[in-house]
């Protein structure tokens, strides 16, 4: 079993927090070597490229960063390192603002600077796949804490998600439109990594 760090934004990790996120999509980063006239292959944990037009140059794998089942992610988030008494830290996601007449608000630290010591939610990988960003079916908008009861009906937008998504991605070359190769990540929470 391994551990490794993952950064989630302060809406995700409220999601994280309510029960309501248990996966998470990644954009696989292309190795430096893949062509345009490679063909892809889908397989669980890893992403295979061929060469079609030469056999002889092998197969390229691109293995999930995120690692496999039975792994552990230990989510990074925005926090202010000891702000309460007895050092213990604030979270983002914790923070509605009702009291900020009477307590400042913290300072946030961004998630991508917090250290293993400030974690407190601990994930365990249950499954890994690639796939198309756009083959999502309607019950993984859910998974991925998108959407809202109205009346007892889940109510759940492609757009929403869309939207999200190129927030933090379209930046990067991996735009909703562009239906990138994506690693769907899905976990439980573990226990918890500190008090809470």
């Amino acid at each position: 079993m391994k551990e490794r760090p993952i950064l989630f934004s302060t809406p995700m990790v409220k999601a994280i927090l309510e029960g309501r996120k248990t996966m998470t999509r990644r954009a696989v980063k292309m190795h430096r070597d893949c062509h345009e006239d490679m063909e892809l292959q889908p397989t669980p944990n890893r992403l295979d490229l061929y060469y079609p037009k030469r056999p002889e140059e092998g197969v390229l794998g691109i293995r999930c960063p995120y690692g496999q089942p039975g792994d552990r992610l230990w989510v990074r988030e925005s926090y202010a390192p000891r702000y309460f008494d007895g050092g213990k830290h604030g979270y983002k996601a914790d923070w509605d603002g009702r009291s900020a007449d009477v307590v400042p608000e913290p300072k946030w630290k961004p998630s991508i600077h917090m250290p293993r010591s400030a974690c407190r939610i601990l994930l365990e990988v249950t499954a890994v796949r690639v796939e198309r960003l756009q083959g999502m079916k309607y019950a993984d908008f859910k998974s991925e804490g998108m959407g809202t009861a109205l009346h007892g009906v889940w109510a759940v937008g492609r757009s929403e998600f869309a939207s999200l998504w190129d927030s933090i991605n379209a930046k990067r070359g991996h735009s909703w439109d562009s239906n990138p190769w994506v690693w769907v990540v899905e976990f439980a929470r573990a226990k918890e990594a500190v008090d809470e």
